[in-house]
């Protein structure tokens, strides 16, 4: 019994981060379709800028890591 909690409270922790995950990358998008746009006119190919946003991502992503394990320590 206990472990059916547990895997129902893993299933939900998973398919709640995947939700906001998905949610907040489509936000964070269409909040920058006029840099994306600005970028493409300016001249930029198209793999440039998704590498751009990628390791912004990675960085923002390595940050809050970062940030969460300290914050969680204290």
């Amino acid at each position: 019994m206990r472990k059916l909690r547990s895997s129902i409270i893993y299933s939900r922790s998973i398919s709640s981060s995947a939700f906001f995950i998905s949610y907040s990358s489509r936000f964070f998008i269409e909040q920058r379709k006029k840099e994306f746009g600005i970028y493409t006119f300016m001249g930029v190919e198209n793999n440039k800028i998704a590498f751009l946003f990628t390791q912004e991502g990675l960085l923002i992503g390595i940050v809050a890591l970062v940030g969460g394990i300290l914050g969680g320590g204290l």
